[in-house]
């Protein structure tokens, strides 16, 4: 009986194989940015300009929570009382036909609001503390992920969203550092906070351009500037801030980074030069485009 050997491959074959890797390679990979609609979260102290900014964003239609567009020449949803009107105007925006471009939720912290009302009336709670041991909580930040969720179809339509939030100061200590700092944070339940933060593309901070100027007696004294107020990009987490001064008054997250910040004059510019616009064209579902 003869020894059968190793079966050999036609010559050529794993050369075929090859040649046809690198063609299935090239057709699905791409390079170069992607123009695409963005998902933006600009947050910052209460009336330093965040819904005046988010108007001048293309086409923008605002899911109006806290009555803050009263002033503004803009198209509005009425102000939802319950978590189902929400979720009906999203669905409205993502299967009806329109003209609008950009989705502003002014803003995510009262939308939170109403997104407990609905666990908790759900849940038979009067409070979301009532579910016990943070199982509210837990909750509240899954119901969150479908909204989060829900957005896709409003980005696969070419819509921007924008979320407005406002914030607060906490203290925040770093594992790898002694001792402890304020910053700003978003006005959100910590379960909620860092879903938003993971969800948009673009993390934008506006607050105040704090000056300090000797008086007359020789003492320092500090002002807000609200027209030299700026917008910036948050730093990376964990970063520590630098400078004493800067420490004792701003109380931030971002340091001054000239670089980055952008004043408020500029602000707009700034924007849609990251902020794709689609001109004056409407918007084709077959194609998918503008």
């Amino acid at each position: 009986m003869g020894f059968l050997g190793p079966s050999r491959k036609p010559r050529g074959t794993e050369n075929q194989n090859q040649i046809a890797t690198m063609s299935i390679l090239a057709s699905t990979i791409h390079r170069g940015p992607l123009v695409r609609a963005q998902k933006t979260v600009i947050y910052g102290p209460e009336g330093i300009g965040k819904t005046t900014l988010a108007a001048q964003f293309p086409s923008p239609v605002f899911l109006d929570t806290e009555g803050g567009t009263h002033h503004l020449d803009v198209a509005r949803f009425p102000a939802p009382k319950t978590w189902d009107d929400v979720t009906k105007t999203i669905a409205a925006l993502a299967s009806e036909p329109h003209e609008f471009r950009t989705l502003v939720v002014d803003t995510a912290d009262w939308l939170e609001k109403l997104l407990i009302e609905d666990v908790c009336r759900r849940a038979n709670k009067t409070s979301i503390e009532e579910f016990g041991y943070g199982k509210g909580y837990v909750v509240l930040a899954e119901e969150v992920t479908k909204f989060l969720a829900s957005l896709n179809a409003l980005l696969a339509r070419g819509m921007h969203v924008l979320l407005l939030a406002h914030c607060r100061i906490a203290k925040f200590e770093q594992p790898d550092a002694a001792g402890a700092y304020d910053r700003y944070e978003l006005k959100l339940t910590k379960q909620v906070a860092p879903l938003v933060k993971e969800w948009c593309d673009m993390l934008l901070f506006a607050n105040y351009f704090t000056k300090i100027a000797e008086n007359d007696s020789g003492r320092n004294a500090v002002s807000a500037d609200a027209s030299a107020s700026s917008i910036r990009p948050t730093r990376p987490r964990g970063t520590p801030r630098t400078g004493t001064a800067s420490r004792k008054i701003c109380r931030s997250s971002s340091p001054p980074l000239r670089r980055l910040s952008v004043p408020a004059q500029k602000s707009n510019q700034w924007l849609r030069s990251r902020i794709p616009s689609r001109g004056s064209r409407s918007w084709s579902p077959e194609k998918k485009t503008w």
